[in-house]
């Protein structure tokens, strides 16, 4: 039997600029921008993740100094239908600047990811596929324009702790292309 793996890849033509303050809106709040890289204690500080340890490694895993990428945003919920989904959304770019600047490098991460993801098994038909936005992005401090990749996963299960556990499973398969 062949494996199939698919994903959703979306170009959005807004811009978002790195850094950013907290703010208020209709659904919640936004939480301040956080540099993870070279201050990974200062996770401690993003209340989206409190009471989700595997959140947590992942974003460690994510932001490690040398690595491919860096986080710059994220968000988290669950939902239910006829099981518990939940869902974790994460922005990340290349730490990289040269890389960050080229668009042709955020599709060459995407098909990596397919192929990394494909033969585990862990992404079925049947669920709400891997997702990746693109979206312009701008470094203020730092003058440069690139590419931000906003990447949803979902986990799902039969209860929040079983949703939780499929989410951290797929992160971890994740975390290896990054």
């Amino acid at each position: 039997m062949t494996n199939t793996v698919q994903m959703l890849v979306r170009l959005d033509d807004d811009s978002f600029s790195i850094p950013y303050g907290a703010e208020q809106y209709e659904e919640g709040e936004i939480h301040p921008y956080r540099r993870l890289v070279n201050n990974p204690s200062a996770i401690k500080a993003i209340p989206e993740i409190e009471g989700f340890p595997f959140l947590e490694d992942f974003l460690l895993k994510v932001n490690r100094p040398g690595g491919l990428m860096e986080t710059a945003r994220m968000v988290r919920w669950y939902t239910e239908t006829d099981s518990v989904v939940h869902c974790f959304g994460v922005g990340m770019h290349f730490q990289d600047r040269s890389q960050f600047t080229r668009y042709d490098q955020a599709l060459v991460f995407a098909g990596n990811l397919l192929q990394t993801i494909l033969p585990t098994g862990c992404f079925p038909l049947d669920q709400q596929p891997l997702m990746i936005e693109l979206q312009r992005c701008q470094l203020k401090e730092e003058q440069v324009s690139g590419w931000i990749l906003d990447m949803f996963v979902f986990g799902y299960g039969k209860s929040e702790g079983e949703s939780d556990a499929d989410l951290d499973r797929k992160l971890h398969i994740v975390a290896e292309v990054l």
